[in-house]
């Protein structure tokens, strides 16, 4: 197992009530944080509706991305050791 990890797998969830009085009442909002990195409200009547749609979204994120995500830093962290090493002979 790689010691690194998606950073989505630990980005936490925000969810809030919102009143709109125009489309019939109380709607939930939910996103992760920080909002910069992650730039999507998931929207329903329930919080079960929208933290089920969070938790989808994110379980297929890690589930797509993790694997390239690991190899990046793998790779990073190779080149910095190299580049130490080099540096130091």
């Amino acid at each position: 197992m790689s010691q690194y990890r998606h950073p989505m797998r630990d980005a936490p969830l925000h969810v809030w009530e919102r009143i709109d009085t125009n489309d019939g009442g109380p709607h939930f909002c939910a996103n992760f944080a920080p909002q910069e990195d992650y730039p999507i409200v998931f929207t329903g009547k329930t919080v079960q509706e929208v933290v089920d749609k969070a938790l989808t979204f994110q379980a297929h994120t890690v589930e797509k991305n993790e694997a390239a995500y690991i190899a990046k830093r793998e790779n990073a962290a190779k080149a910095r050791a190299a580049r130490k090493s080099k540096a130091s002979s």
